[in-house]
This record gives structure tokens, sequence and C-alpha cells, in this order.
């Protein structure tokens, strides 16, 4: 080859050289030698490109694999954390739920102390009354014994001390009777024992009354009361009114208010229908709706005593000493009009 570039450069002609022309065709020309470098270049570049891209894609491989394992612990992680906070979240639940059950218990044990001391403190207190009233009627009976003993001494004095030819002394000449001390009071109290016995009087022959009424017609008006109440009321009312009747004298109440809350329910207008839901009431011990009851009856009838009478018995039970005695004064009242 070096022969072949000889001849070229320095000008000979190529007949002089034959057998270098030989083995010119033999030998690459240096062109030729560099096209093939530059293809045996861009294999190696091709080889090395592929490695370069397996290498790539065995790593990014490699990597998602990591990363699928990191995913796979943290979802692992994250759901025992889960379940952890669950259980956490439940034995707090159960915690909270113990505790509120022993608040509730003890707000109830709290509740149930105060109505004793209620109780208690009611018991004193009506003990305490007695007591007043006791030491009341000693007073007035103390009143009394001295007003008696005076009188009488004062009386003895005036047959006992004389003077001279039967004149008294002029001190006990001029004695008052009625000065005495202690007497006013004494009328005062047995005035108030008259209006009482008056008002208990009234109050016994209401209840005979009553009494006599209901076995007479297991009513609680007169007759011609009862006939103008049973004209505006429908058979079914009347039949709920007489079946409530008998479940109560049964001493069945609470099946007896739910036939009289019905009858009252479907004649508001009747009086007779809310008096007996509250005589209903009343026997079950539910006192302010037993009252209610009887101001609707008051409302339909105001002319009807026994209403009257039952409010003012639940009044006195429940302690309204004057919405009592305004409803005994109403049927007092009432008797004392001319019919």
């Amino acid at each position: 080859m070096l022969a072949a570039i000889a001849f070229t450069g320095f000008g000979f002609p190529a007949h002089f050289g034959p057998k270098t022309a030989e083995a010119a065709e033999v030998v690459p020309v240096p062109g030729q030698l560099n096209e093939g470098d530059s293809r045996t270049n861009q294999l190696q570049k091709i080889l090395e490109t592929q490695e370069i891209l397996l290498d790539t894609v065995n790593r990014i491989r490699e990597e998602t694999e990591a990363a699928t394992r990191r995913n796979e612990e943290a979802l692992q992680k994250l759901r025992e954390e889960t379940v952890a906070a669950t259980q956490r979240t439940r034995d707090e639940l159960l915690k909270s739920s113990g505790a509120l059950e022993h608040l509730l218990a003890r707000q109830f044990e709290s509740q149930f102390d105060i109505l004793q001391k209620m109780n208690h403190s009611t018991v004193l207190t009506f003990s305490a009354l007695v007591g007043l009233g006791l030491m009341a009627f000693l007073g007035v009976a103390y009143v009394l014994w001295r007003a008696m003993r005076q009188m009488a001494q004062s009386g003895w004095a005036q047959a006992q001390v004389r003077v001279g030819p039967g004149e008294p002394v002029s001190a006990i000449a001029g004695y008052d009777p009625r000065a005495l001390p202690g007497v006013g009071a004494e009328r005062t109290v047995l005035a108030s024992v008259q209006k009482l016995e008056g008002l208990e009087k009234r109050i016994l022959q209401l209840e005979s009354e009553a009494a006599s009424a209901r076995g007479r017609g297991n009513g609680v008006k007169p007759s011609g009361e009862r006939s103008k109440s049973a004209r505006q009321e429908s058979p079914e009312v009347r039949e709920l009114l007489e079946k409530g009747q008998a479940l109560l004298r049964a001493g069945r109440a609470e099946e007896a208010l739910e036939k009289l809350a019905r009858a009252a329910a479907a004649a508001p207008a009747s009086a007779e229908t809310h008096l007996w839901k509250g005589s209903a009431l009343e026997q079950l011990g539910r006192l302010d709706e037993a009252l209610a009851a009887y101001n609707d009856a008051i409302a339909a009838d105001p002319t009807l005593n026994t209403a009257h009478l039952r409010k003012g018995g639940v009044c006195n039970r429940l302690g309204r000493m004057d919405e009592a005695f305004h409803s005994f004064e109403q049927v007092l009242d009432s008797l004392g009009k001319p019919s």
C-alpha cells in the first residue's frame, strides 16, 4: 500500500507498476478503510448505546421493583396503623361509654338521694305543721282556761268579799267582766272554730250527697244534670264512660284512664267525662294532671259542685291551700243560693 501511494504521489503512470496495481486491487484504499472504521465505530456506538439502554432498563426495573416494595411496605404499615387506630378508637369508645354509664349511674343515685332528702324534708315539714297545730290548740285551751279561771276568781271575790252591811268594796263594785285579758282573743278563736265547724258540716253534707248520687246512678251530677249531659253525649261516648267507670270501680285505673281519656277527647264539652278522667288520674297519683282535668270539667260546667270539691281535695294534697279554700267556698256559695 505504501508503494502504491509512492507511485501515485510521484506521478508515475499506472502501466509502470502493474503488480502494484494488482496489489492495489487487493488492498483497500484509505477511503474504504475510513468508511469501514466509521461503520465499526457506529456499530460499537450502537452496541454501547444498547448496553446503556439495557443498563438503564435494568436500573429502571430495579428502581420500579424497589419502589413497589417500598409502596407495599408503606401500604402494609398504613394498614397496620389503620387497624391500630381503629382498635384505639374502639377502646376509647368503650371507655367513654363506661364513663358515661358511670356518670348516669351517679346522677341517678344523686337524684335518688335528693328525692329521699326531699321526702325527709316533707315529713319534717309536715311534722312541724302538726306540732304547730297542736301548739295552737294548746294555746287556745290555755287562753280559755285562764279566762275561765279569772272569771271564777272574780265571781268568788264578789260573792265573798263584803264590807259593812253587805256592800262590796268599791274596787270590786267597779269590776267590768269585759275588761278581762284574753276574752277578746277567746271570742275570736270561738268564732273561727264555729266557722270551721260550719264548713266541716257543709263538706260532710256534700260528701253525703255525692255518695247518695253515686249510689243511685253511678254519676257525679244530680238526675236533672245527668240527663242533660246524657242528651249531649253520643252513644259511643256514653259507652266509653260507662266502661271507664266500671274499670275504675274495679281498681283498674290504668285501663279506666284509657277509656275515659278517649271519652273526654271525643266529647270535650262534657264535664262528666273530664271529671271521671280526673278521678282516674287521681287514683294513679298523677295529681297535676288530675287538677287539669278537674279544671276542664269546671270550664265545661261551672255549676258542677263535685268538680270544685275534688279540685279542692287535690289542691289540699298538693299544698295549694288558697286554691283549695277557694274551691270549697265556691261549693258553699252555690249551696247557699236558693235553688
